[in-house]
């Protein structure tokens, strides 16, 4: 890469060269969950496509889409405490075939929780 005088650096080879441009339409609820994850993350929706790159890219890298990628991590701090809430009734529900009025209101509340969680 040869440097010009006070600017950026020159890139010498063609195929590092971003000068491609996909655009893409997105719904309005797209849209809003591109916007939410840029502030989830301190980034500006309309400069900065770098995340939405490396999003793309490691989506087809992957072969899969990764879910963890999506949620805030005190989100995903909440979904795990929900999860062990929920194997643990599990658990007693299959060993004493019972649960208790006070047991099911709280596996209530958790699946309520859980479902303000994903909506949210």
């Amino acid at each position: 890469m040869a440097k010009k005088k006070g600017g950026r650096p020159e890139i010498d080879n063609p195929d590092m060269k971003r000068d491609h441009q996909i655009n893409l339409y997105l719904t309005k609820i797209e849209k809003d969950f591109v916007i939410k994850y840029c502030e989830m993350y301190s980034m500006k929706t309309q400069y900065d496509g770098r995340f939405i790159r490396r999003f793309l890219l490691d989506c087809m890298k992957n072969k899969k889409l990764n879910v963890t990628q999506m949620i805030a991590p005190y989100q995903q701090v909440e979904l795990h405490r929900i999860g062990i809430n929920l194997n643990q009734l599990m658990k007693k529900l299959n060993a004493l075939n019972y649960l208790s009025g006070i047991e099911k209101q709280k596996l209530d509340d958790l699946l309520d929780e859980l479902t303000r969680i994903l909506i949210d």
